[in-house]
């Protein structure tokens, strides 16, 4: 439920039905009214540890000249899944809000009359409820995380360890393939060289202060954008790349293998201290006995700890671009220049 100064309307952003918050306004956990503290009661035994994240994005007018007008978009945190739970948010300032299908929410900040050297900055604090044991979530439309791109490749890779007799046999055979791909090459080819030089043009920005000095930011560099499919034919050839990219190949994989999965972007481990979003990452998330499972790229196995993972994105089920820098699904602009090693994300765990 939403509490705000402004009534709640209908809409669509990007073709997705989504509901609309005009005005200052705050999120507070699932439910404040009172007709929903039981089941708000409910999710805080849920989720019983706490997270407290504070999101703050400095931004530069690099242009040169005074604008009339920017825009902002930022994907903050995911309200709903079955590893956390939104307890509240506090995000200052007038903006629009949206809340999408997948719970993502979206703020939105139209600024008017930007100064040549104006170094607007917005913050965004939330706390957020999470456990390791994992909370069934029921799905109307589990067929949308089934779509795959069709490759035969992929379709073949699937079919070795997709003939099981369950979900469970299937995974654990996509894992072994996984792990084995992962340990057989380095990411080379197309993906490694943009990266490295996506890597070489932001590394100046890493120990940026989160303040007004970043009016001096140089104009951004066009983002690192691959094609889907052919980044999964390089990734097939070439071994791992970026988190984004093995996370979109895994996906693939265990869609074309019969088991529904999706893509998280956000903060793991969600250890207390000051991050950047340089260190958001990616993960893929299987949809197995009603929950949906963060999975270990790294180890190639079901996260043991589901907690050590918050999401701020869950990416749209038919994404078909991969981004090498897993923070650009999660700040857009129009007009002004946003640098990831400049934001902060302070993560304060506090005993719940």
């Amino acid at each position: 439920m939403i509490k705000a100064g402004t009534a709640a309307v209908s809409g669509r952003v990007c073709g997705r039905r989504t509901v609309l918050l005009a005005g200052v306004l705050s999120i507070v956990s699932a439910c404040v009214s009172t007709g929903c503290s039981r089941e708000d009661a409910t999710a805080s035994a849920q989720y019983p540890l706490v997270r407290n994240i504070a999101l703050t994005f400095p931004f530069s007018n690099t242009t040169g000249r005074r604008l009339a007008g920017a825009e902002v978009r930022v994907h903050g945190i995911v309200a709903q899944s079955s590893n956390q739970w939104l307890r509240k948010s506090e995000a200052p300032g007038e903006h629009k809000q949206f809340v999408d299908e997948d719970y993502n929410q979206t703020w939105i900040y139209s600024l008017a009359d930007v100064g040549r050297t104006a170094t607007p900055q917005f913050a965004i604090d939330v706390e957020v409820g999470v456990t390791d044991e994992l909370i069934e979530r029921p799905e109307a439309d589990v067929e949308r995380y089934l779509a795959t791109r069709g490759s035969e490749k992929i379709q073949g890779i699937a079919r070795d360890f997709g003939d099981g007799d369950s979900d469970d046999a299937a995974l654990a055979g996509l894992l072994a393939w996984f792990s084995a791909w992962s340990k057989g090459g380095q990411s080379s080819g197309e993906i490694s060289a943009t990266s490295a030089a996506t890597d070489e043009k932001t590394d100046e920005f890493a120990d940026e202060p989160a303040a007004a000095e970043t009016s001096d930011l140089p104009p951004p560099a066009a983002p690192v954008i691959v094609a889907l499919d052919e980044a999964l034919e390089r990734l097939l050839v070439d071994g791992p790349g970026s988190a984004v990219a093995n996370a979109f190949l895994f996906t693939e994989l265990a869609r074309a293998t019969g088991i529904p999965t999706r893509i998280s972007i956000g903060l793991h481990p969600a250890v207390a201290g000051t991050h950047t979003f340089r260190d958001v990452t990616a993960w893929p998330e299987v949809y197995v006995g009603r929950r949906w499972t963060p999975i270990d790229m790294q180890q190639s196995i079901i996260a043991p700890s589901a907690s050590d993972y918050v999401a701020m994105r869950i990416l749209d089920a038919g994404a078909d671009t991969i981004q090498y820098e897993a923070s650009g699904y999660l700040v857009e602009t129009v007009g002004v220049y946003f640098s990831p090693g400049a934001a902060r994300i302070t993560v304060r765990n506090p005993k719940s």
